[in-house]
This record gives C-alpha cells, structure tokens and sequence, in this order.
C-alpha cells in the first residue's frame, strides 16, 4: 500500500518505520524543518517538510493513489483538516485522525474522517480500569483497546541496565518494538543490550503493563 503519515513525532516516525519494514511505501509529512531533515536521515521513507494542510504540499504527493492517510500530529485541527482534504479532494479512501480532545468526534465525523482515535478516551479507560502504570507513557490504543503502545524509559538505577534482551523475562501479551537511543532508532534483537536512557517502545496487552514495568526494572 501507499501510505501518507501526517506528523513525524514519535507516533508518526515509529508508524513509518514499521509500515515501511513490511514493504509498504511510505511518506511522512513533517512542518518542522529540522524534524523533517532528522527523519530523512535516520527512516528510510520519503520525508516532506511541509504542512499537511498545504494543498500545495499535498499535491506533490499523488494523493489520487494513495491506500491510507494518517494524521498524528499532536495538533487536532490539522489532524482533522488534513484528514478532510485528503478525502474530499483526492478521493483517499481510508483517513485515520488522532484527536486528543474528545469534543472533536463529532468534528472528525462531520469531516468524513474514517477512524479517529481518541487519546483522552483511553486515558479514561485506563484509569477507571485501575491499570494506568507509572513510569508508562501510552502512545497510541490498537485493536479497539486491546492492545496498546508505550512508552518506559530505562533509568540508571534499573538491573536490566547492560542485560541482553533475550536474557530479559518479557511477560507473555508484551512485546518491545523499538528502543530510541539518543539520535538513534534501534529495532531489537534477543542480543541487544539496554542502555541508561533507553526509550524502549513496547506493544502491550493493558492488564500486562504491570508486568513489563517490573520486568524492565521500574520499581522505586
């Protein structure tokens, strides 16, 4: 599939660097300049520096065939507008929004947006669940909810610190699917070593966020 991602964060970068590793192409449309020149070097996708709401930054892109478009900007109205244009003037058939405030689900619908995600939702959901982790930072919900992705970051004070990650007992319902390691995105293998400062990006079942943190050492 020919799939365009609106914003190049860490939702954005780690969901192009997955698509593309299936063989899937992939564009990334990124405002900020020197974000834009990071991704280029360091994804091996195409990387716009543009704005997603910028019909003349989308025309470059042949929207007429592409599969998907995603917007995951951490900014609502372009998400959502981005979305619209894509749909209404290029005939996208699948958009998908990231929306953090729940207010604009009724925006994403009047806009024809296919799937919006709410972050705040799940946020909600975690925490009446009593399975919201410290030290956790949810990124994105996946399989209405039963999967989600997050983020922990590995301290200096943590014993999986120089450990192999085969040698790592991962709950089952987990697994790690990227550590950023400074400038560097590092897809792991059971010989990778953790390193002080580690963002290590898991995909979890939500009752297993527990078990990982106390698997990667979290406890204060």
């Amino acid at each position: 599939m020919y799939i365009v991602i609106a914003g190049g964060g860490k939702v954005g970068s780690f969901l192009a660097r997955s698509l593309s590793l299936k063989g899937h192409q992939v564009t990334i449309i990124e405002k900020k300049p020197e974000a834009a020149e990071y991704l280029s070097a360091n994804l091996n996708v195409l990387v716009i520096n543009g704005d997603s709401t910028d019909i003349k930054v989308l025309n470059e892109l042949n929207l007429e065939r592409v599969d998907r478009f995603v917007a995951v900007s951490g900014n609502d109205e372009d998400n959502l507008i981005s979305c619209q244009i894509a749909k209404t003037l290029y005939n996208v058939p699948v958009t998908i929004a990231r929306i953090n405030d729940p207010r604009n689900e009724k925006i994403a619908k009047a806009f024809d947006v296919d799937i919006a995600f709410n972050v705040t939702d799940w946020m909600v959901k975690m925490i009446e669940e009593e399975i919201l982790v410290p030290d956790l930072t949810p990124l994105v919900s996946l399989g209405q909810g039963n999967f989600v992705i997050v983020e922990i970051k590995v301290d200096e004070f943590s014993k999986v610190v120089g450990k192999q990650i085969k040698d790592i007992k991962i709950p089952e319902g987990a697994l790690l699917i990227s550590i950023l390691r400074g400038k560097d995105l590092i897809i792991p293998s059971g010989n990778e070593r953790l390193e002080k400062d580690d963002l290590v990006l898991a995909l979890v079942k939500p009752e297993k966020q527990e078990s990982l943190r106390k698997a990667l050492d979290h406890e204060k």
